[in-house]
């Protein structure tokens, strides 16, 4: 998993002494930006990932992202907040996409077509 071994714990703590926690805030922010272009990019090409190009330039800025969380995680000492944080959200989605595929389910039988996803799922 990324981030775990003890050479890429080494690699970040040398780069938040070398760079400061300021400039890793402004990384963060760049590298999230960056993100959301690449995603709006992916969005207004139909979520089509078939374009070499596009796929390319999102498996980099997911990496820089992930990257960056992790230095965060350290700067911050978050790691074990954030793993259980992860844990209870991980668990609330799994239960939110149980009940709404019953309520898809329902609604299908009532009414075949009618399903609409809430977009709260993951908050």
């Amino acid at each position: 998993h990324l981030g775990k071994d003890a050479a890429s714990l080494a690699a970040y703590e040398k780069a938040l002494a070398l760079w400061g926690k300021d400039f890793h805030l402004l990384i963060a922010i760049e590298e999230t930006a960056e993100l959301i272009h690449a995603l709006s990019s992916a969005w207004r090409k139909d979520n089509s990932l078939r374009n070499d190009d596009l796929k390319a330039n999102l498996i980099d800025e997911i990496t820089d992202v992930e990257i960056i969380l992790e230095a965060l995680k350290m700067q911050f000492h978050l790691i074990p907040a954030i793993n259980l944080k992860k844990n209870y959200k991980l668990a609330r989605l799994q239960k939110r996409v149980i009940e709404e595929i019953d309520r898809r389910n329902m609604s299908e039988d009532d009414n075949p077509g009618s399903a609409q996803g809430s977009f709260d799922c993951y908050d």
